[in-house]
């Protein structure tokens, strides 16, 4: 199967949240003619589906980090539910994606990342490995 070229941003948002880090991403990426898909999802069933159904070499997810009490990372927050590796074991699928890119506060561990690229079949994974910040941030063209 052939993907698309450029990048496909899934988008968690809270009400409370300030802005969208995925609609400037697209704004960006418009700017630079990089082909791109916007989606917003409310569930961890629907960014595990927009995941497994992506056609893009590139996937972006702007989500908060579920952090534990121990301050490990635990998965990725949606306002209905966590995209933690157990809660993904739940659904069969390889992602086609080339690489996955996140935001999530502390995705970047390594364990994380190992499952990303290990059995959801990502190449590669870029993730924090703390808080991110603006000017540490990748754009994959």
């Amino acid at each position: 199967m052939k993907l698309k070229d450029g990048v496909e941003v899934i988008e968690c948002l809270d009400e409370e949240d300030p802005g969208s880090e995925g609609h400037c991403l697209r704004n960006i990426f418009r700017l630079m003619e990089v082909k791109s898909k916007y989606s917003s999802v409310n569930s961890i069933e629907d960014l595990i589906a927009l995941i497994a159904e992506s056609r893009y070499k590139y996937i972006h997810v702007s989500a908060h980090g579920k952090v534990s009490a121990r301050g490990k990372f635990s998965g990725w927050w949606t306002p209905n539910g966590i995209g933690s590796r157990k809660n993904f074991t739940k659904y069969s699928f390889k992602s086609n994606a080339v690489a996955i890119v996140s935001t999530a506060c502390m995705s970047g561990s390594e364990g994380f990342g190992k499952f990303i690229v290990n059995d959801l079949g990502a190449k590669y994974y870029i993730g924090p490995s703390r808080s991110p910040k603006f000017y540490i941030n990748a754009a994959i063209k």
